[in-house]
């Protein structure tokens, strides 16, 4: 399991074991409602907001990379599917468009690739 603190925003998002993404909310320093979203049909093993936290991208054991929009519903606005030959263990942002994955090999999706693709399809 994998969490992430959004950048401006009183909001944790964390990786869950069922495949989905829990967010959940903080106001007045006092836990709120949690928002659990569909990611992905394996576990759940990474999660980092990134382009100011207004997507989340999450990775998993089905080997997927998934682009969500914070406010704008539960399903992945796009996708990379087959993303590495192994689980997805690890996402890191790198700039805003440089997104950094990890199983046993480190692709970085550039401007030229996926992300770019995601980035502009949120939008």
């Amino acid at each position: 399991m994998d969490v992430t603190f959004h950048p401006s925003r009183p909001l944790v998002a964390a990786a869950v074991v069922t495949g989905a993404v829990d967010m959940l909310s903080f106001s007045g320093g006092a836990p709120g409602a949690v928002q659990t979203r569909p990611a992905h049909e394996e576990c759940c093993r990474a999660v980092r907001f990134h382009k100011g936290g207004e997507l989340l991208v999450s990775a998993g054991t089905d080997r997927v990379l998934a682009w969500h929009h914070v406010e704008k519903g539960s399903k992945a606005v796009a996708t990379v599917a087959a993303a590495h030959d192994a689980a997805i263990n690890r996402l890191e942002v790198v700039s805003d468009t440089v997104l950094a994955s990890g199983a046993c090999a480190l692709p970085c999706w550039s401007g030229q690739s996926m992300l770019a693709t995601a980035i502009h399809m949120s939008t």
